[in-house]
């Protein structure tokens, strides 16, 4: 209803307001609901689904519906809320008690003393961790990826993800302790190492810019010749750090990547669709990447950011 707000005559008004009523379906023309549904499905599943268990206790006992069930779930999202001189659906404000619930479980979930004494009290060891300047399309994003893959290597996402620090980060995926190394036998693995879902752009081998492996070069011609002989010197660090994040017990980071994945319109959510499209090829000012440099990049700063804003704290 924007464009009705904005009409300047009667008749763009009455034409727009058609349009409106011409839509099938609980979400007319909203884009934004069937993203806030998925994210809302997402949020419920944390931590073995405590906010979904908790949402369908509540609803249950206040409003005698059952979220379980399709018909009652449907109905109450869609009841009407009073919002000042207006309306919003309750979906909404499901919505945004899921969001803060969130918060608070991710900020009480890195203090001492969790996971049986894993998380390490003493120095963070992320003193050292780059400050990003996070902008996009330029020059700056692209030199950014290799500076994350370079404090990548050698470190374990699957741990830092979850709050572990300082020297317990310090070994592969591969090599993890705590339960990594396991999900290496996922079907976001298997779509990525067997199934062959790897990046489009850029090197194949460990998803970087050609420009940043050693294994490519140019010809006289400008044109990339891979040399298969020579190793990547990234190997596999940037599609093993995606699944440690996506698999870590912290869900705001699969929450964040399936938020993306909605807002480009991708329906199917599951981990092959993930793989698919953590693959997908991007160009930023002619250098040949993959979504998974973008994702690494921005997984990296949450670490980095919520380090800094604990220690900031002690």
């Amino acid at each position: 209803m924007i464009r009705r707000c904005h009409a300047d005559t009667k008749e763009e008004k009455n034409h727009w307001t058609e349009k409106y009523m011409s839509a099938t379906g609980p979400d007319g023309f909203c884009e934004n609901k069937p993203a806030i549904r998925k994210t809302i499905a997402a949020l419920c599943t944390v931590d073995d689904q405590i906010l979904g268990k908790a949402l369908t206790s509540f609803v249950s006992k206040t409003y005698n519906t059952d979220l379980t069930l399709d018909s009652q779930a449907t109905k109450w999202f869609e009841e009407k809320v009073p919002l000042e001189e207006t309306w919003v659906p309750q979906l909404l404000l499901a919505f945004d008690l899921l969001v803060r619930a969130f918060e608070f479980l991710s900020c009480t979930a890195v203090g001492p003393g969790r996971d049986h004494g894993t998380y390490d009290s003493g120095p963070s060891g992320l003193s050292e961790a780059p400050t990003l300047h996070m902008s996009w399309g330029d020059s700056e994003e692209v030199r950014e990826w290799k500076v994350v893959m370079d404090w990548w290597m050698g470190k374990c996402s699957f741990c830092a993800g979850r709050g572990v620090q300082g020297p317990q980060i310090e070994h592969t995926l591969r090599q993890c302790p705590r339960g990594g190394k396991q999900v290496l036998s996922s079907e976001l693995a298997e779509g990525i190492y067997e199934e062959g879902f790897r990046a489009r752009g850029g090197c194949r081998r460990c998803a970087l810019p050609r420009e940043v492996c050693q294994a490519w070069e140019q010809d006289t011609f400008g044109e990339w010749c891979f040399h298969p002989r020579v190793r990547c010197q990234y190997g596999s660090q940037a599609y093993d750090t995606a699944i440690g994040f996506f698999f870590c017990k912290s869900s705001r980071y699969r929450i964040e990547l399936m938020e993306s994945m909605s807002e480009e319109g991708l329906n199917d959510l599951d981990e092959e669709s993930v793989a698919v499209w953590l693959g997908k090829k991007i160009t930023v000012t002619g250098v040949e990447a993959s979504e998974i440099m973008r994702q690494l990049r921005w997984w990296s700063q949450m670490v980095w950011k919520r380090t800094r804003v604990n220690s900031a704290g002690n």
